[in-house]
């Protein structure tokens, strides 16, 4: 009987790679998904749309620039929300629009040359409060009750929060 030299080597470079992919992936790292709401709700998000994106059940992906960014990395800028189950708010994002979240918040705006809507970033951030008990104390929402308006800039409710730096740059751009 001939045997073939090196079969197990054959066999086993495969299994090898796969335990390598895996290793390389780090699947122990991925954040829970209360790590990840908590994250989304604690920072500020500031920037220019680049792309929207509608998924199922409304959500709206949105990726952007971040001027914030002082590195380079092929991990894009992006921001996810679930707005209203209308999805009446999404169709009203455009790519070229200054987007801005509110750190510690789930108030987000965005500006449209000289127009600016508010929403609430999240509108299932009660019920992932209450699933993931995460301990937010305040929603800090604009409560809106899907009442979303264009109102003319300046406008004087968000002037104390808007990122002046930022939207001078974007005023500029347009």
């Amino acid at each position: 009987m001939n045997k073939i030299p090196g079969i197990k080597i054959i066999i086993a470079l495969p299994i090898l790679f796969l335990g390598f992919l895996f290793l390389l992936g780090r699947p122990w790292d991925n954040p829970t998904m209360k790590e990840i709401y908590l994250e989304n709700y604690q920072t500020k998000k500031v920037g220019i749309v680049k792309k929207t994106e509608l998924w199922k059940g409304c959500g709206l992906y949105i990726e952007f620039e971040n001027p914030d960014r002082k590195y380079i990395s092929f991990k894009k800028d992006t921001a996810s929300f679930s707005i209203g189950s209308d999805c009446e708010i999404n169709e009203q994002i455009h790519r070229k629009d200054f987007f801005q979240k509110l750190p510690k918040s789930n108030k987000c705006f965005i500006i449209r040359k000289d127009s600016i809507m508010l929403f609430d970033c999240d509108t299932d951030l009660d019920f992932i409060i209450e699933k993931y008990k995460i301990p937010i104390s305040k929603i800090n929402g604009w409560n809106l009750n899907r009442n979303y308006k264009w109102f003319k800039m300046p406008y004087q409710p968000i002037e104390k929060y808007l990122n002046k730096e930022y939207y001078e740059k974007y005023k500029t751009d347009n």
